[in-house]
């Protein structure tokens, strides 16, 4: 999904309308998918730049579906399943409260989402995106929650841009 028809915009710099409506699609497509019973599971990530990867130089959203489950969110499932069972709270909502208690990695905090660096990041940059209450199913969103999403990682993309120095 083209998050801008400028191909020399960087990510911070896509007006707020403009990346909302990119995630608007981006949720309609994964939503489509998701019908789809030959798939399993269903990835939505972005990189920009040469240096994370991207062979695209202007700002978009990949999707990716697959017919089996990554064995690494299977393990994350299943550990947040045994962590609810054994503790009876969620497992989600105890890193989000200790993320804002210890405030050292946080990068962007607003009331719908907490933004932040996990504990120990597989890659460099690599950033959690958390929603504040229960919502499991990014196609769940109405429209105004993927436009409070797409405000929140605008926010983000300006503060990383900041720390990258452009």
């Amino acid at each position: 999904i083209v998050e801008t028809p400028e191909h020399n915009h960087r990510p911070h710099e896509i007006p707020l309308l403009q990346y909302a409506s990119a995630l608007n699609a981006s949720r309609m497509r994964v939503a489509d998918l998701m019908k789809d019973r030959r798939f399993k599971y269903t990835l939505l990530h972005r990189n920009f730049g040469s240096a994370a990867g991207s062979t695209v130089y202007h700002p978009l959203q990949q999707i990716v579906a697959m017919p089996v489950t990554p064995l690494n969110v299977s393990i994350t499932l299943d550990s947040a399943r045994a962590h609810f069972y054994l503790k009876e709270r969620c497992v989600f909502c105890d890193v989000i409260e200790q993320e804002l208690d210890e405030g050292s990695r946080l990068v962007h905090v607003d009331d719908t989402y907490i933004s932040f660096c996990p504990y120990a990041s597989r890659f460099p940059y690599e950033l959690n995106i958390f929603p504040r209450r229960h919502q499991h199913l990014f196609t769940d969103l109405d429209d105004k929650g993927t436009e409070s999403l797409a405000s929140h990682m605008l926010e983000v993309f300006r503060r990383l841009h900041t720390v990258l120095k452009g």
